[in-house]
């Protein structure tokens, strides 16, 4: 064998050493890959939009989960500015099973959450609440032309059409997204503002109400309907006329019977008033409320009238704590006060003659005096001009006389509490009073010992209740001058 041969073999036997060596770490390059694969995603493999290429299919679920964690941003474009919101756990959940199921040829789909159709709205509109505007202009009004409420100023406004808009995010949530981003001005509407719309709402059930406004007290009640409101928006001066000649008539209670309880049987007995003790509706306050109603679009409520008590020791539902209570047939008077009585005195009343007798009935203190010049005709004929001390006028109740006149409002019948400068046996003597000597009796007075008027004096104040029963003059001869109210048991 030649020199050039043998060389020649050589060369031949490295070559095929060589490929056998390259066709085995191919084959162990192969065999690590395959080996490799079995437990990885081949490269540019996606699942569910995700790139997975190289990872396990524990790893590809945990990169699935943290994506779905950290959700898709969703912005839009107001003409303010960019405002965004984050969606998150959108989707549901692939088991570690699943990304395994993959390898073997299983394709997954992503599935929206249950709540994420909801949870796009309510981003959407917690997001244009911030954005949204309101007309403050429009107010409800009544019209008195049609006698209507109505919405005025109502307008409209561009607003986000949060249904539309919401929709469509979602429909793109199908695919993943790392964000999502929408124009505000592709999906605007008019509408009107949902203050407006609630104002149209309440209109509408002003204008189903039976009447406007209501005032009661003590259960009496005046109703304003809507041709009354009509007329007030119309002619405001006719609310003052209104007040008067219906919230103060119905309302006030000066003309509702008197309920007194006798300290003496405790019976309750009822006496006309004299239109001086009662609450009274305060006329300028009550058409001031009226006038607010209208300025403020305050309809279909129940107000109770601006009130004020006629005394300022209180107005009692039955009179038992603050009264002066004289009984003509024993000829004593009581004084109580707060719901004690802090004084009893004998009296002298009046003559037993109707003319000059002191009338049962239910009266107040008018105004009261610590002296006064009595002027008048004495029942002899004579004139007299006596002075008083410590003088407490009574005001009767409205009444017509054959020698006073008719008397529309409550009346001073020159009747008086007052210091009497009479004996202790003159008071005292009450065995036959018919048979006074002239002098020991008044023309209708309600004589106080001295050292007791100042008692009255000092505690009776302007509309103190004073309550006059008896029936010593009944047979006494002539006619009263007054009308008498004996009262009547109620309870």
């Amino acid at each position: 064998m030649t020199k050039k041969t043998y060389k020649h073999n050589k060369t031949q036997h490295i070559g095929r050493k060589i490929a056998l060596i390259s066709l085995g770490a191919i084959l162990l390059l192969l065999a690590s890959a395959f080996l490799y694969f079995e437990n990885h995603f081949l490269p540019n493999t996606q699942v569910a939009g995700l790139d997975v290429s190289y990872q396990t299919p524990f790893g590809a679920k945990t990169a699935f989960d943290a994506r779905n964690q950290k959700g898709t941003v969703v912005a839009l474009e107001f003409p303010e500015g960019e405002k965004s919101f984050t969606l998150n756990n959108l989707y549901q959940e692939f088991t570690l099973a699943d990304f395994q199921a993959v390898k073997k040829g299983k394709t997954l789909k992503l599935k929206l959450n249950p709540d994420v159709a909801q949870n796009v709205i309510n981003a959407v509109a917690a997001l244009d609440m911030e954005n949204a505007k309101n007309d403050n202009r429009a107010k409800i009004a009544f019209n008195p032309e049609n006698k209507e409420f109505e919405v005025q100023n109502a307008q409209t406004q561009a607003v986000l059409d949060t249904e539309k808009i919401s929709k469509a995010i979602y429909n793109q949530l199908g695919q993943y997204h790392e964000k999502l981003s929408e124009n505000s001005k592709d999906f605007m509407k008019e509408v009107y503002p949902q203050n407006i719309l609630d104002l149209q709402v309440k209109a509408n059930e002003l204008n189903n109400l039976p009447v406007v406004a209501t005032f009661a007290f003590k259960n009496n009640q005046v109703q304003i309907t809507k041709d009354e409101l009509a007329d007030f928006i119309q002619e405001p001066n006719s609310i003052a006329a209104f007040v008067r000649n219906t919230i103060y008539e119905q309302l006030s209670t000066t003309g509702d019977p008197i309920k007194w309880k006798n300290p003496s049987d405790n019976h309750i007995y009822e006496f006309i008033n004299n239109q001086s003790y009662g609450w009274n509706v305060d006329m300028p306050a009550t058409t001031v409320q009226i006038q607010q109603m209208i300025e403020q679009n305050n309809y279909g409520q129940t107000f109770e009238p601006v009130v004020k008590a006629t005394f300022s020791g209180g107005v009692e539902d039955v009179i038992s704590k603050n009264f002066v209570w004289i009984d003509t047939d024993k000829q004593i008077m009581q004084l109580w006060k707060d719901g004690k009585m802090i004084n009893q005195t004998d009296v002298i009343t009046g003559f037993w003659n109707k003319g000059t007798a002191t009338v049962s009935g239910f009266q107040t203190v008018s105004w009261k005096t610590d002296f006064i010049n009595m002027k008048g005709a004495g029942l002899n004929g004579s004139d007299y001009n006596v002075p008083i001390h410590y003088a407490e006028c009574l005001l009767y109740r409205p009444y017509n006389s054959s020698t006073t006149g008719n008397h529309e409002e409550p009346y001073e019948t020159g009747i008086f509490i007052h210091q009497a400068d009479k004996s202790p046996e003159d008071f005292a003597n009450k065995n036959d009073m018919q048979a006074r000597p002239y002098g020991v009796g008044s023309n209708g007075c309600i004589g106080v010992p001295p050292n007791t008027a100042k008692i009255y004096y000092d505690t009776l104040t302007n509309g103190y209740p004073v309550i006059v029963t008896g029936h010593f003059y009944d047979d006494a001869p002539g006619d009263f001058d007054k009308p008498v109210d004996y009262g009547k048991v109620i309870q």
